[in-house]
């Protein structure tokens, strides 16, 4: 009897399983999910793993996701051509670091889905630890606080249900936020900055 149970149970979890998810989550059309920070002297790095709509607009619709990996690289002193090198699972990656002179640092990036605790870089004569600095993927958990409050939030707009894209990017500065982009098909956009939690500290727009 309990084999019966059981055999009868399994596939409405398995029916269910995936109902836990915020209903907002087909809306992401840019989810920053990990940070990763390390330095030593002369070379400082930040990398972020991303899920970003390509070609990237934000015109209130949601196109196919990239999965990427995004680097930043500060150097103390300027480097002719700069080489980056990491390995992941027992597979290099890396090339030829970019330069974007308005902001003065290198850049690069690849296809590449991110998880790791720590990612070692190598930058020239520099090797530099790079550590993941949030613990967790909050993002379903960001998303049901946001939707929690969905009415709340767009009842400057006559509406209380969400139909757009959001843009969600975790920031490190000192403590862990995030930036919530809401943009609606007009063009309208709702700008919020979050804890960890979901709570709302800053809002900007409707």
């Amino acid at each position: 009897m309990k084999k019966l149970l059981f055999c009868f149970l399994l596939p409405l979890l398995f029916l269910f399983g995936c109902s836990d998810q915020s209903r907002l989550t087909k809306y992401l059309s840019e989810n920053r999910y990990a940070l990763y920070e390390g330095e030593t002297a002369g070379c400082k790095i930040k990398a972020a793993s991303v899920k970003r709509e390509y070609p990237y607009n934000a015109d209130g619709l949601v196109g196919e996701l990239s999965t990427l990996f995004e680097v930043t690289v500060i150097l103390e002193e300027k480097v002719d051509s700069p080489k980056l090198s990491f390995t992941v699972n027992d597979k290099t990656y890396g090339g030829e670091l970019s330069y974007d002179t308005v902001s003065g640092v290198y850049a690069y990036s690849c296809t590449l889905d991110l998880w790791e605790e720590s990612v070692t870089f190598q930058v020239g004569a520099f090797t530099v630890e790079a550590k993941r600095v949030n613990e967790t993927d909050n993002t379903d958990l960001i998303l049901k606080a946001l939707e929690a409050n969905e009415s709340e939030l767009l009842s400057s707009y006559g509406t209380n249900v969400f139909l757009g894209e959001i843009h969600l990017r975790l920031i490190h500065d000192d403590k862990l936020y995030y930036y919530i982009g809401l943009i609606d098909k007009d063009g309208e956009t709702i700008s919020l900055l979050t804890d960890e939690t979901g709570k709302v500290l800053a809002r900007r727009g409707g």
